[in-house]
């Protein structure tokens, strides 16, 4: 099943080699030589990479405003204060 699974998600990337599903380990320069892998990198350097991309969301929460309680947009603080509360109480 695991073979499978990366013989399809891999398709031509992978290399003909008798000694790629043999149970070793393979890693850097040598899972890229195989196919098992297109480059090196971290954890960080694909967030980077992701975040350039554009493909980030915010998910800042926006602080109420004073001046919010007088532009009439009240109901929207109202809303965002109930949010926090209850994002706090699913914890």
């Amino acid at each position: 099943v695991f073979i499978d699974a990366v013989r399809q998600g891999r398709g031509d990337r992978l290399k003909d080699d008798p000694s790629l599903f043999t149970g070793l380990v393979w890693v850097g320069q040598e899972a890229i030589d195989k196919g098992l892998a297109d480059r090196i990198g971290s954890v960080q350097s694909v967030a980077r990479e992701l975040a350039n991309n554009g493909n980030q969301v915010n998910y800042s929460i926006r602080q109420p405003r004073i001046i919010d309680w007088f532009t009439g947009s009240a109901a929207s603080v109202i809303q965002n204060l109930v949010s926090s509360d209850m994002r706090l109480s699913l914890k």
